[in-house]
């Protein structure tokens, strides 16, 4: 005869990544229900609940801080070239990620609120949401038009019985090349509103300076001081990553581009626990 313990319990865990893959650090999670409780996830986006079997949870992560992390002006060109119908979002997180205002479609209105978040004229975007995050196992009927139904941003665990995996995708509002940094950390509050600590602030780097602009063979970069550990990318108009570049202890950095075409280009230096973008002409 087998007997059920009242007290057994099983483990609700998951990882919580971007849509490129990467882990994505210090999301709050939160349970309600039977157990109510939230927790960050780990350096490997990985997250984890030891719960009452037989119990009825909502697992939901959030964030809701550091609205400009990852958001540029070449998040705004590649928001207008979808709208524009010149080259379109390749994925259906990038254009949730582009809906900035939340109202589940792509306008001009999200372009200007991206531009005045950028200016410093707005604070946030609506809803209280710098993230969205979405279970990953869901499947959008129509991959080029993800809002045609509501997509899970929360699971429900009705009854549950043994360990369950939970995994979700993470995007950044208004980051279309995956550029955010991904330890959320700085996020005002967990998901129930409690206050939650913050860790450390990544600076933009003052005195970043690329020179000539346009230029024609090589582009010089000034980082305004010294720094221990630099690494340059460079992405087409379009947001793709072309190449990328370390270089340790150093103010200045020349590149040599003469073979590339001509044509706009966007440059992302992240310096120590600084970053910076700068927009290249190559005439």
């Amino acid at each position: 005869m087998a007997f059920h313990s009242t007290n057994a319990q099983s483990v609700i865990s998951g990882f919580i990544t971007s849509d490129a893959g990467d882990p994505l650090a210090e999301v709050p999670v939160s349970i309600e229900g039977s157990t109510d409780e939230t927790v960050l996830s780990g350096s490997n986006g990985y997250y984890e609940f030891t719960v009452p079997d037989d119990g009825h949870f909502v697992i939901t992560p959030c964030a809701n801080a550091n609205y400009l992390n990852g958001v540029t002006t070449l998040d705004r060109v590649l928001l207008s070239r979808h709208l524009e119908e010149i080259q379109a979002l390749n994925s259906p997180y990038k254009i949730i990620a582009g809906d900035v205002n939340q109202d589940d479609e792509i306008t001009g209105s999200d372009t200007l609120l991206i531009y005045e978040l950028i200016l410093g004229q707005v604070p946030n975007f609506p809803n209280n949401k710098s993230w969205r995050f979405i279970e990953e196992a869901y499947v959008f009927p129509d991959p080029s038009n993800p809002f045609e139904e509501d997509f899970p941003e929360a699971v429900v665990i009705n009854n549950l019985v043994g360990d369950t995996t939970v995994n979700f995708i993470g995007l950044k509002l208004g980051d279309l090349n995956n550029s955010a940094i991904s330890t959320i950390g700085n996020t005002a509050t967990n998901c129930d509103g409690s206050p939650i600590s913050s860790t450390s602030e990544h600076e933009s780097i003052q005195g970043l300076t690329t020179f000539p602009n346009p230029f024609t063979d090589e582009i010089n970069i000034e980082l305004g001081k010294e720094f221990s550990s630099i690494k340059i990318e460079l992405y087409s108009e379009a947001g793709n990553k072309l190449s990328s570049h370390d270089f340790q202890s150093t103010s200045e950095i020349n590149l040599d581009l003469q073979d590339w075409a001509a044509g706009i280009y966007f440059i992302k230096v992240a310096a120590d626990e600084k970053i910076g973008w700068e927009s290249l002409i190559k005439k």
